[in-house]
């Protein structure tokens, strides 16, 4: 997986939760709070290895799809 899949993944998620909040321009939206915040995201591959790491180390955190079953990882 590569960065422009996880845009556009990311693209697509955000379409979804600005329809179902009835919520305009998500994504500009969250670039206003991280400029207020004076927060520079990394980049999203960097995310998602950060939140594997996370579920390595807590064998607790379970990651759950829409139909409540785990993710499974790769």
């Amino acid at each position: 997986m590569d960065e422009t899949v996880l845009l556009a993944l990311r693209a697509e998620e955000d379409d979804e939760l600005g329809e179902a909040a009835d919520m305009d321009d998500l994504p500009a939206r969250r670039a206003e709070f991280v400029q207020r915040l004076g927060l520079t995201p990394p980049p999203l591959l960097e995310l998602l290895d950060r939140a594997r790491e996370a579920a390595a180390l807590d064998p607790s955190y379970i990651l759950l799809n829409e139909e409540g079953a785990a993710y499974q990882q790769d």
